[in-house]
């Protein structure tokens, strides 16, 4: 599998769409192609989007999740769709950085003391007490992997009345988003978008490991990118076409950000040996 940084004109979600499709439960192909070309107010191109599953944050147009877990905005969709050059990956691409304008999607010295709240309101008190449990089993994969001054603390004081003016992010229930088990964001989103979206169904019985969930979203929030997008035999439903990436090693068919495809992926969600090392790698310098 490959960890893959955020490209800009894809925010992310949890990884596999509850209707087992990459885009949504009614958006077909002929969808996409029907809306390339067009303009963002032309007819073809608002049907694909009201098939898409939507995010509404407070006081912002809709995202639309793509590929599971993906959160794009109206133009971001459409960039990607008509994007000019699809990206093509030699099989032996592995770990992909996402670059901003020129910069590495991730977050910078400095600003690595991470914090959280978990939204109690938006949850029972059972799934509040799960989702607790979960990010505290599945923050140390990634900070004692690190060694770069990285860390992910939970607030609960602020757990009542989440701000983020007083933590990084906010983990928050939304009981309308059925289309995937979890959401999240990308270090250099809009502040007022950082929220990890846990779904409904990700407290129901599924086949995933739902701390390896939690462990794959935080992933998207340091800046990874899905590992099986570029060119993977088997994983073509999820195929990525932005070239705002670049790969640092070898791919890896167990990475943690790696989809159940190709005969890759595991639902436990683990780093793999090779997560580690590109992890350090991408961190630990800078």
């Amino acid at each position: 599998m490959k960890l893959f940084l955020l490209s800009i004109r894809i925010p992310f979600a949890f990884l596999f769409s509850i209707a087992s499709q990459a885009w949504g439960a009614d958006v077909t192909s002929a969808d996409f192609q029907n809306a390339v070309g067009k303009s963002t107010d032309d007819p073809a191109f608002v049907e694909l989007l009201s098939k898409l599953p939507q995010v509404v944050y407070d006081g912002r147009e809709p995202f639309y999740v793509l590929e599971g877990d993906l959160r794009l905005t109206r133009q971001q969709v459409w960039a990607r769709i008509n994007s000019a050059t699809p990206v093509t990956v030699a099989n032996n691409s592995e770990l992909n950085v996402m670059f901003r304008n020129g910069l590495a999607d991730k977050w910078p010295l400095g600003h690595r003391a991470l914090t959280f709240a978990i939204d109690k309101r938006s949850f029972t008190n059972a799934e509040y007490k799960l989702i607790r449990k979960n990010f505290q089993l599945a923050i140390p994969a990634w900070t004692k992997s690190c060694g770069c001054g990285l860390s992910i603390t939970h607030k609960p004081e602020h757990d009542l009345k989440p701000s983020l003016s007083d933590v990084t992010f906010i983990v928050k229930k939304d009981p309308d988003a059925r289309a995937f088990y979890a959401l999240a964001f990308f270090p250099n989103d809009p502040r007022d978008t950082r929220y990890v979206i846990i779904g409904p169904e990700y407290f129901q019985p599924i086949e995933y490991d739902k701390v390896g969930i939690v462990r794959h979203e935080i992933g998207h929030v340091l800046g990874y990118r899905h590992s099986h997008i570029g060119g993977i035999e088997g994983c073509e439903f999820y195929e990525e076409k932005d070239k705002n990436w670049k790969a640092l090693s070898a791919y890896d068919s167990t990475s943690v950000m790696h989809y159940p495809c190709g005969g890759g992926g595991s639902p436990k969600f683990l780093l793999s040996a090779t997560d580690q090392r590109d992890h350090r790698k991408f961190y630990g310098g800078k």
